[in-house]
C-alpha cells in the first residue's frame, strides 16, 4: 500500500498496512486529497470499505489513537 501512495506519504496521507488516513490544512484541500486518494485506489483495483470510512471529520480514531485536528490523544478505551 505504501507503494501506491508513495508520492502522497507525509504530505496528505498516512498508511499503515491497509489503514489510510488523509489529512489536509483546509476543507478545500481535503476534498482534493480525498479525490486523489480514491482515484489512486480505483487505478490500482483497490477498494475502501464504505462502512469503515469517515469523511471531513476533525477527530477520528486511527491505529488505536484519537487524532484531533491539533494533535494525538490516546483512546481511553484502549
Amino acid at each position: 500500500m505504501n507503494d501506491v501512495f508513495r508520492d502522497m506519504l507525509d504530505t496528505c496521507v498516512v498508511v499503515y498496512l491497509d489503514d489510510i488516513l488523509v489529512y489536509s490544512p483546509s476543507e478545500e484541500a481535503h476534498g482534493k486529497h480525498l479525490e486523489a486518494v480514491l482515484q489512486r485506489l480505483l487505478e490500482n483495483n483497490l477498494v475502501a470499505a464504505r462502512h469503515k470510512c469517515e469523511f471531513f471529520t476533525r477527530r477520528t480514531k486511527f491505529l488505536g489513537n484519537i487524532t484531533p485536528a491539533d494533535g494525538v490523544e490516546v483512546d481511553d478505551k484502549k
